[in-house]
């Protein structure tokens, strides 16, 4: 079957996509097993057989430092200046200006990640073996332990890394503050109102429905929703896309934020008596999100407002996460915007 469809694929899209003649079936819960090893192989081989074309001022980096760095590191990070010092020791670049536009071109390229005073030389270790054990649902050997309702204590972050470089005989140093900067500017996590430890993971939150998450107030009069939807019913916007949204929304727009993983409850205070609430609610799959906002009489600017803050948060979020992704815009009817 796999091979048919291999099949297929080459035959509509063979003139745009390099498509393997391989095929491979794994279970990606065990990552040490043969099928997963020879899937990596092949990948290896045919990055070797893609000759990608660099600037001049970047081959040198590309095919000597870097490789040279990743043999003599066997840690994750490396501090940036040792990154620029070796560029200028190996290769003809010597200027600053130039320096900084290399690794400003390379991470673009992901060939490798910059991040302040500090890069990451191995992308896929950084995916695999320190981002995969604290994203990884719970029915994997090595996944974040101790979750409440989303919110993980630090010192589980860092057993989830210890617990993976055990299973798999690896070792680097965990720096863990800068592993979790690392989480929050990839919007994968933020530090939880009124803590100093504790992180809320988004994408580990339960599924609900919106009934019980959601009470109609009937003194609220104004209502307003809004329905973003994939133009095809075929489409689908990427996945981890919503829990990104939560992770903006929280951080940009209110810090206690009601969250479950199809949903989120947005509150914005307009008096002491007075409050604006947004409702998102994503569809299974993620084909549309539906933004409603209610609000008492005499908060109608205040209710459009806050639709137009969290709708223009969730087009963002989805031109950087899941572009090339057409989707529509609609208002939901009243009656359906009440209920």
């Amino acid at each position: 079957i796999l091979h048919q469809l291999a099949n297929l694929m080459r035959r509509k899209f063979g003139g745009k996509l390099n498509i393997s003649s391989k095929a491979f079936a794994m279970d990606c819960r065990k990552k040490l097993s043969t099928e997963i090893t020879d899937f990596r192989q092949h990948i290896r081989e045919l990055k070797m057989e893609r000759k990608v074309l660099y600037p001049r001022l970047c081959e040198p980096v590309v095919t000597d430092v870097l490789p040279a760095l990743r043999q003599q590191h066997q840690d994750l990070f490396i501090y940036t200046s040792e990154l620029v010092e070796a560029i200028r020791q190996h290769s003809p670049l010597q200027d600053q200006g130039a320096i900084d536009e290399v690794i400003s071109f390379l991470d673009a390229c992901a060939e490798l990640l910059h991040f302040g005073d500090l890069s990451i030389l191995d992308i896929p270790f950084l995916c695999m073996d320190v981002l995969g054990p604290l994203m990884a649902p719970d029915n994997f050997p090595c996944h974040l332990i101790g979750k409440q309702d989303g919110k993980v204590k630090k010192a589980d972050i860092l057993y989830a890394i210890q617990q993976f470089q055990s299973l798999c005989k690896k070792s680097f140093s965990v720096h863990i503050d800068t592993i979790i900067r690392l989480l929050e500017s990839f919007e994968l996590t933020f530090l939880v109102e009124g803590t100093d430890d504790t992180y809320m993971f988004p994408s580990h939150l339960p599924f609900k429905k919106v009934a019980d998450m959601w009470k109609r107030d009937d003194r609220n009069k104004v209502y307003v929703g809004r329905r973003v939807k994939c133009s095809s019913e075929t489409s689908l916007i990427s996945p981890g896309a919503f829990s990104l949204f939560q992770c903006r929304a929280c951080v940009r727009l209110h810090r206690q934020a009601q969250l479950w993983r199809n949903g989120i409850i947005i509150i914005r205070a307009k008096t002491v008596r007075t409050e604006v609430q947004c409702l998102v609610i994503m569809t299974i799959p993620l084909g549309a999100v539906d933004i409603v906002c209610h609000s008492g009489v005499g908060c109608e600017k205040e209710c459009k407002a806050l639709l137009e803050d969290v709708m223009t948060l969730w087009l963002n979020v989805i031109e950087e996460h899941s572009p090339g992704t057409e989707y529509v815009r609609d208002s939901i009817p009243e009656q359906e915007t009440y209920e």
